[in-house]
């Protein structure tokens, strides 16, 4: 019969990579999901450090997962590593040279079509309330000032 039993340092290694990634991933979703959304003003078409820390923070929790292998069934630690995997390049690439266009928020992609501009918080915060439907016939000089206004 096999033993399975893990180092002190890699138990250690794992628990601050897993409270690292669960942090950089509510941050980062906080981040998006705000009602003013500051990351407008780091995001200019190509790296957003903001944008891309739920990635991050996915990449970190594969990881953290990982270090607990001997520990875990197959087919956990088979999905921790595939989740590194995949998120650890388009951390990369959205960290230090280019975020994904298609992983924006719908509502910034719509804003930049009706001409909001690219880095005023307001504005776009303005834009984001409004509803789906209202922001696809909406332009930048008629954007209302109170969209809950009849």
């Amino acid at each position: 019969m096999s033993q399975l039993s893990l180092e002190p340092g890699a138990v250690f290694t794992g628990i601050l990579l897993l409270a690292l990634g669960i942090f950089c991933i509510i941050r980062g979703i906080q981040l998006r999901m705000a009602e003013v959304p500051w990351f407008v003003e780091d995001y200019r078409g190509w790296s957003c450090p903001s944008l891309s820390l739920p990635i991050g923070g996915a990449f970190l929790l594969g990881i953290g997962a990982f270090s607990f292998e001997p520990l875990l069934p197959f087919w956990l630690a088979a999905a921790a590593s595939l989740t590194a995997i995949a998120s650890f390049p388009l951390f990369m690439l959205g960290m230090f040279v280019w975020f994904p266009w298609f992983l924006l928020p719908g509502w910034y992609r719509r804003a930049r079509k009706a001409g909001v501009p690219r880095h005023d918080p307001q504005a776009m915060a303005r834009f984001k309330r409004l509803t789906k439907a209202q922001q696809r016939t909406t332009t930048w000089p008629n954007l209302p000032d109170n969209p809950d206004a009849p």
